[in-house]
């Protein structure tokens, strides 16, 4: 798609797709109206960076922040703001656990 010119006449869809989850199909829309808003040749590389900050970050928002509780839970201490943080306490954990056994 980055590497492909969109020609006028080209309909390759809008900022919003859908995504199977366990729940069933899921909607997801990339900017507010993105559902209204068709992919051309100038807007292409905002869609495919909003694809990628969703997909790597927002999809999985959620099961971070679980990891994050989690290892909070056994560190208090720690301020587990960034991923380097969470893991170097990953390999704290493992470490741990491995001399525990």
């Amino acid at each position: 798609m980055k590497n492909n010119k969109l020609e006028e006449e080209d309909f390759i869809g809008y900022f919003s797709f859908e995504r199977k989850t366990e729940r069933g199909i899921n909607q997801v829309v990339l900017v507010e109206n993105g559902e209204d808003i068709e992919i051309n040749e100038k807007n292409k590389l905002e869609y495919i960076d909003l694809c990628i900050k969703y997909l790597s970050y927002e999809s999985v928002k959620g099961f971070i922040e679980n990891i994050k509780d989690g290892l909070y839970s056994v560190r208090p201490w720690m301020d587990l703001t960034d991923f380097f943080e969470i893991g170097i306490s990953l390999c704290f954990v493992n470490t741990a656990l491995s001399r525990f056994r």
